[in-house]
């Protein structure tokens, strides 16, 4: 907070103290419930000229209070448009006094510093002078039923928000010329502070402009398709250099990844957070925790191009996206992560213009590729001891306790469109050979032609597609393809079954409408939630495919050696659900005058959608998606450290043990406190 040290705290204690006590010299006051804070203003004074309008503004980029931990005192405004800036933050005890340490029995409320840069004018989303400033949702919860308290003083251009609930810790007291002097004390203040407003420089501490326009087409043009965000958006940072390999840089250009870099970092990502936030309560759930992070709130970004290799262990070829995760020994062992993005599928040469261009239809594939990466990133904090294989015992080992590849990344492709993404493989589930030797595929998924499959089925591109124990995973990763992420979507889908059919989750009796044949994604989803949860507060995945089953497999392994074998009750779910898939199909093939058109088969859309992906195609955030508050994107392109501390891990159940952490050298870091005592 130095950046904001002099000028906000001489602000605060010459006009934010009087703020109850002298409220007819500002502007406006506005309340508003949380998560939104209406701003109404006079806006016959303002110049708009030359200066670039915005919509949308929330804040994010700020941590939710944790005891013992100092409080977060920057935060960020963000717009519709991918333009941000930084704001100081304080927070306030209940005597009035500013605190630094969130402390138990203690209350606190912030107060932040609110300016508009500039050059920049902001609207409501309907082009008036008004408009809303979206809070994070933690402060809901912090303060349930509390309404925001924003005061302009028009002298200084701030706005000071707050919680209503500040009135009861300050009250008059806070005006008094004791606490004003504790304040110049405290963080020696001087009466020369400046304002925060920019002066149009980009090296202004912090206390800076928005991000500049667009760059111009003159050497080689950003692509132009929809979306066309607005390139990086802070202002003294270079965010290509600090997220991008050489590589890419010497490949594409600055301006292709600019526009890239911020797609990435400000439209989609994001969006993918949200709606797995959104879908799955025990996200939501753990997202808003108070005292403690149970998922992540920062992770790094790295871009490259495998057509300009740099660092052959993060430019990963034949992927479009990636999530790597590690004990990092570089951050004294602490659990890390990034996202990895290969633009080797999404740009292209133009010979006809000399040009690099970029593959416009290839954005569904990222959308859908990036939520199921991210979906490995929330299930690293939210289930590490499965997805680590952390175990309790010196005689065992990682492979113990670590969840098979299948559940992995069976879990990660349920929320993506696999079905079409994947589409030759399920569709070799209904091919068999004629008596002339060729190749038929059937117009429907039978019993048969699945046993066949599974019983027969060897390729030596794909792998084994079965998940039985006694198929063990080939060496070589490519050979995997089926087994992980069709059969593992296809277990995953059926063990979601059984969680709501066993009552794991309340809300629906059945997945399967026997009337109509139709599948309900949503109880699919909820049922695969409900395994998520129990995961996370200490159940083994052995005792939950016992329980979910009603006692059918003892354990996970006796589960993989009977899924889609002749007696197993699986087979008629997945011809049922892959059918259904194929007939969705073709009435949407139909309904489109022909053209072939594939289910989607995320458990996060209908089933019966023509959506190809979950997120839309647009060029900004939607204006009513609450501010990120995890997962989002530091200046980093390398390991970022989790916010999830390890022992807050350590209740979570693995594949057959509770976990204890062990460091990627298979050397014991510590071990969980014994409960009895």
């Amino acid at each position: 907070m130095e950046r904001f040290k002099n000028y906000f705290f001489k602000l605060f204690s010459t006009a934010f103290v009087f703020l109850f006590a002298f409220t007819s010299i500002f502007s406006f006051v506005s309340n508003a419930q949380a998560s939104d804070v209406e701003i109404v203003k006079d806006s016959s004074t303002d110049k708009t000229t030359g200066k670039r309008t915005l919509t949308g503004p929330y804040l994010t980029n700020f941590d939710a209070p944790a005891f013992n931990k100092p409080f977060d005192n920057i935060a960020t405004i963000q717009t519709n448009e991918g333009y941000q800036w930084d704001i100081p933050v304080i927070w306030i005890d209940e005597k009035g006094c500013v605190a630094t340490t969130c402390l138990r029995g203690i209350s606190y409320a912030p107060v932040f510093a609110f300016y508009v840069p500039e050059n920049v004018v902001l609207t409501g989303d309907d082009g008036s002078t008004n408009f809303s400033i979206k809070m994070p949702e933690f402060l809901t919860t912090l303060y349930k039923d509390a309404s925001f308290l924003s005061v302009s003083n028009p002298s200084t251009k701030i706005t000071f928000i707050t919680t209503s609930s500040i009135v009861d810790f300050v009250g008059e007291t806070f005006t008094t010329p004791d606490v004003e002097a504790a304040l110049f004390t405290a963080y020696n203040l001087s009466d020369t502070a400046a304002a925060p407003v920019s002066s149009g420089s980009t090296n202004n501490g912090g206390q800076g402009q928005a991000t500049p326009a667009a760059p111009s087409n003159n050497a080689t043009p950003a692509p132009s398709p929809n979306p066309t965000p607005s390139p990086s958006p802070t202002p003294d940072k270079d965010l290509v250099e600090i997220h991008c390999s050489a590589g890419a840089i010497e490949l594409l250009g600055k301006e292709n990844l600019s526009w890239f870099t911020n797609l990435i970092r400000n439209v989609i990502e994001p969006q993918a957070v949200n709606l797995l936030m959104e879908s799955f309560p025990s996200y939501s759930i753990a997202a808003n925790t108070t005292g403690r992070d149970e998922l992540g709130r920062k992770i790094g970004l790295y871009i490259y191009d495998e057509r300009r290799q740099i660092d052959k262990e993060k430019d990963t070829e034949d992927v479009l996206a990636y999530v790597d995760s590690t004990y990092d020994k570089n951050n004294n062992s602490a659990y890390s992560y990034f996202i990895g993005v290969n633009t080797g599928t999404l740009y292209d040469y133009d010979k006809y213009t000399d040009k690099i261009v970029f593959d416009n239809s290839q954005l569904h594939n990222l959308n859908n590729t990036l939520v199921h990466e991210l979906m490995h990133a929330f299930m690293n904090d939210y289930t590490r001891v499965g997805m680590e294989g952390t175990v309790p015992y010196d005689n065992l080992t990682k492979k113990d306790n670590m969840f098979p590849l299948w559940f992995i990344e069976g879990s990660a492709s349920s929320v993506e469109n696999v079905y079409e993404y994947r589409q030759r493989h399920f569709q070799a589930m209904r091919t068999y050979t004629d008596e002339a030797g060729n190749q038929v595929v059937n117009d429907t998924y039978t019993k048969e032609l699945l046993l066949s499959f599974y019983a027969n089925f060897d390729d030596e591109d794909y792998g084994g597609a079965s998940i039985s124990t006694t198929k063990p995973d080939y060496d070589h990763e490519t050979r995997n393809t089926t087994s992980r992420y069709v059969t593992g979507y296809l277990a995953c889908m059926y063990l979601s079954k059984l969680a709501v059919d066993s009552g794991h989750v309340s809300t629906y009796s059945s997945v399967l409408n026997d009337n109509t044949n139709e599948f309900d994604s949503q109880a699919i989803r909820f049922g695969f939630d409900s395994i998520l949860y129990e995961l996370h507060n200490g159940k083994t995945l052995d005792t939950i495919v016992n329980e979910i089953s009603e006692g059918q497999y003892a354990n996970t392994a006796g589960f993989q050696n009977a899924f889609l074998t002749e007696n197993d009750g699986s087979v008629d779910f997945c011809v049922d659900f892959l059918n259904y898939l194929n007939d969705v199909s073709k009435k949407l093939t139909e309904e489109n005058g022909g053209e072939e058109t594939l289910a989607n088969g995320s458990m996060l859309l209908p089933f019966d959608t023509e959506k190809r992906s979950p997120l839309p195609l647009d060029d900004k955030l939607p204006s009513n998606m609450p501010a990120q508050t995890h997962y989002i994107i530091t200046d980093n392109n390398d390991f970022e450290p989790s916010t999830v501390a390890e022992i807050d891990t350590y209740d979570q159940g693995g594949l057959s043990y509770p976990g204890i952490v062990y460091t990627n050298n298979d050397n014991m870091v510590s071990e969980p406190e014994d409960n009895d005592n």
